[in-house]
């Protein structure tokens, strides 16, 4: 699940894992996870690579696909249309408010 916290005196977005609940502090730490056979769109989930295997084996027979964490800011920018130069400008700005 996605939220936010705050960090240093600043609201940050975080991801926790869907399996443990704590947060994955790395991206190679943590998969996003999605079932490709669902009806409409389907829901993103994040587990830790740990608990990957045991989320899936006592949670859910359908067959999930998952992902690292690290490609999914990529492929964000990619449909979201991202102007990453001026996204780090903003969020530069945004820090010291």
């Amino acid at each position: 699940m996605l939220v936010v916290v705050r960090e240093d005196g600043l609201n940050a977005p975080a991801a926790l894992c869907d399996q443990c609940g704590e947060r994955i502090d790395e991206a190679r730490q943590g998969n996003y996870v999605w079932n490709p056979h669902a009806d409409g769109t389907p829901e993103m989930l994040f587990t830790h690579k740990r608990c990957y295997g045991p989320w899936r084996s006592s949670n859910h027979t359908v067959d999930w696909y998952a992902t690292s964490l690290d490609v999914l800011p990529v492929y964000l920018e990619g449909s979201l249309n991202v102007d990453r130069e001026q996204a780090v400008r903003k969020a530069t700005m945004l820090a010291f408010l």
